[in-house]
């Protein structure tokens, strides 16, 4: 699969998580979710599922050899997505949470494209922001720089 291809995939997929769950967000009962109560937009399996096809494309763009540019423009897209759309707060926290896939990915980066992407890694969450899978994220991609 090519760069263009794959992040033309990836958006739509994102695109499509996101319009899911904000129409679970707009359609919820009062507190339901809260306070302990069963249902809400968080228990609905579009969240899993968006993982898991995320998680295949990922796998499917990495198996297909990329090099280390193609790879870059990937995993940027992927980082800057949730902070660049309007998502609802349980799609954002289901977006980082698929960061957590790019691990084969990073492997494939040269020193130079790693550097970039921690340095704009850093600089989209700040260390106070982050979760450990993003603090995770960083260490690979600072390793990966040296």
């Amino acid at each position: 699969m090519q760069t263009a291809q794959a992040i033309e995939k990836l958006e739509s997929l994102c695109a499509a998580y996101c319009e899911t769950a904000g129409q679970l967000e707009h359609s919820r009962r009062s507190l339901e979710g809260m306070f302990g109560l069963p249902g809400g937009p968080t228990k609905d399996p579009c969240h899993k599922r968006f993982l898991e096809d995320a998680a295949a494309l990922l796998r499917e763009f990495a198996e297909g050899r990329q090099d280390s540019s193609g790879a870059r423009e990937l995993l940027g897209f992927l980082f800057a997505y949730p902070k660049r759309t309007a998502a609802p707060k349980t799609a954002y926290w289901t977006l980082i949470a698929a960061q957590g896939q790019v691990r084969e990915l990073i492997a494939r980066l040269s020193g130079e494209d790693a550097a970039a992407l921690a340095a704009d890694y850093q600089a989209l969450y700040p260390r106070r922001e982050r979760l450990p899978v993003q603090d995770e994220i960083l260490k690979l991609l600072q390793r990966a720089a040296k």
